[in-house]
């Protein structure tokens, strides 16, 4: 089975997306949304990408 990992980009909580996610589950796919991407505090904002990849990569870990 396939899994898509889902992270938006902006303040919506993941939810929102319900629908899409829903189309996607019913197409067989396994999903795994971020809810709170890029407020974890172990990797607090800066202005570059490393935090948030290293957030990525260890949900999809």
């Amino acid at each position: 089975m396939t899994t898509i990992v889902f992270s938006h980009a902006n303040s919506f909580p993941a939810g929102t997306y319900r629908m899409l996610f829903d189309a996607w589950k019913a197409a067989g796919y396994t999903v795994h949304a971020v809810e709170k991407f890029g407020h974890d505090p172990l990797r607090p904002p800066t202005s570059n990408w490393p935090g948030l990849r290293d957030e990525l990569v260890a949900l999809i870990e």
